[in-house]
């Protein structure tokens, strides 16, 4: 007899006290002790409620029975199926969809079940790839921060691929810790054309403004910078990431010699070449022309930068320095000062953009040096205060 004034009493009642007494209804037929049959006209009124034509009262049968494990599969079907407002609710907090059927709610017309997806407190693997393949730049968003432990590196690169315009995808992307060194190159490359300015990648002064003289300077730079950071594996995939995207030029293997990055230089002869990285590393380290000629020719290294190669090999088998490791700042400047000195020696007939270029080098290493200089002076400053 209630269950029936009730519904009597909603079909004339203001719509703002229907989703009131709606959510009231729906909390009762979780929390309240009915008989078996009292249960069952409850369950008939929240079916009706269903065809209400007032949002707010399916968003009530939503935001209360989602969560619920014991909710009738019609009642929670029929919600799902809903306006986005409605069928978001049930998409966030219902347990009760498989994979199959979240994958299918990606389609919907309403973004917003998508983000609600992504929003979900577990997701598989297979549902976040296939919200990183369709999924809105919004949705995406969300699985960067909330998911991130599901997400494969094909889905990664599906986000990036197609969001690449997205400066808060990029953030998102460049947060993640264990980021595919390729990505996080072209991530970073695409900040740099976005904003026209330095990285604090690259430089490590966010107030810079200075632009690159151009794209691939910018991806050098991204390049020499990430190298330093990571291990064999990853420095081997970035050079192959370099290879595919025509970076990995004379340009870079120059500026790696002159200013240290040694490991970046041999991993990217080894690949050039076909040599095995040892066999690279005893070739650079013996400082041998022949042999240093060789394997430069081999690597498609013209002719009139072979010199330069020929010069840093000698100067750091004069030093006893390894080509196993990147140089430090300071070395590295003092390797490029002392490379420009010996290059403006006429005996050597080195092209004049190529000394140009390693003046470049030079400049760009004391920069670095100084930035780090006065980073470690401020954090010394801090640290005392």
């Amino acid at each position: 007899m209630i269950i029936q004034n009730f519904i009597s009493w909603a079909e004339t009642a203001p719509d703002p006290l229907r989703s009131q007494a709606t959510h009231a209804l729906a909390r009762a037929w979780i929390t309240s002790e009915f008989s078996e049959t009292e249960k069952q006209n409850v369950t008939a009124a929240l079916t009706v409620l269903l065809d209400d034509p007032f949002p707010p009262v399916r968003m009530a049968l939503a935001e209360v029975l989602a969560p619920c494990p014991d909710t009738p599969r019609h009642i929670l079907y029929s919600l799902a199926e809903d306006v986005g407002e409605v069928a978001s609710i049930v998409f966030r907090h219902a347990n009760a969809f498989t994979d199959d059927e979240l994958i299918e709610a990606i389609e919907h017309p309403a973004p917003i079940v998508q983000v609600a997806l992504a929003q979900r407190r577990v997701l598989s693997a297979r549902v976040c790839s296939a919200l990183a393949k369709s999924g809105t730049r919004e949705a995406c968003l969300v699985l960067l921060h909330s998911h991130v432990k599901q997400l494969t590196e094909d889905a990664v690169e599906q986000i990036w691929s197609r969001h690449v315009e997205c400066a808060e995808i990029r953030g998102a992307l460049l947060d993640l810790p264990e980021l595919a060194i390729h990505i996080r190159h072209d991530v970073l490359l695409k900040h740099a054309l976005a904003v026209n300015s330095n990285l604090p990648a690259l430089s490590d002064m966010p107030g810079e403004t200075k632009s690159p003289s151009s794209l691939a300077e910018a991806s050098d730079k991204i390049a020499l910078r990430l190298s330093q950071e990571v291990g064999e594996s990853c420095l081997l995939k970035l050079a192959e990431h370099l290879r595919a995207t025509g970076q990995l030029n004379t340009r870079l293997l120059l500026r790696a010699a002159c200013i240290g990055r040694f490991r970046l230089l041999a991993t990217s002869l080894s690949l050039l070449t076909g040599l095995s990285c040892e066999r690279v590393y005893n070739i650079l380290a013996s400082a041998r022309a022949v042999a240093v000629r060789a394997l430069l020719k081999k690597a498609g290294i013209p002719m009139r930068a072979q010199q330069i190669f020929l010069l840093v090999a000698e100067m750091v088998r004069m030093a006893e320095i390894s080509f196993r490791k990147d140089l430090a700042l300071a070395e590295a400047r003092l390797l490029s000062e002392a490379l420009l000195d010996e290059v403006q020696d006429e005996t050597f007939a080195i092209d004049g953009d190529l000394k140009s270029f390693m003046r470049k080098f030079v400049i760009d290493t004391a920069r670095q040096e100084a930035r780090a200089q006065v980073r470690t002076m401020s954090q010394k400053v801090l640290t005392a205060a």
